[in-house]
């Protein structure tokens, strides 16, 4: 997200593999990360799926939320009213 004009705070899923052979993860840890102007990256915190904490409680809760906020986006009425306009092109040829 945006923290102020061309400083963003960056949330990063890192899936891990035991097994080394690159198939599916078998834990998940998170990564946030401050980037200012000019690409300046400074890790700020990571999760620790071993020792668990409040710290990492928030960051996953921090995942969960953004996630689902993807998941439904939220666009005005027209917008919504411009978009419903156009796929009814696609319903009625």
């Amino acid at each position: 997200c945006q923290i102020s004009e061309g400083k963003h705070l960056y949330l990063v899923e890192v899936m891990h593999d035991e097994m080394g052979h690159g198939g599916i993860g078998d834990w998940t840890e998170f990564e946030l990360y401050f980037v200012a102007p000019h690409h300046k990256v400074s890790p700020v915190c990571r999760t620790n799926h071993e020792e668990r904490n409040v710290l990492d409680d928030v960051i996953h809760r921090l995942f969960d939320a953004a996630k689902e906020s993807i998941a439904h986006p939220h666009v005005s009425p027209e917008v919504k009213a411009t978009i419903d306009e156009f796929m009814a092109i696609f319903d009625n040829p």
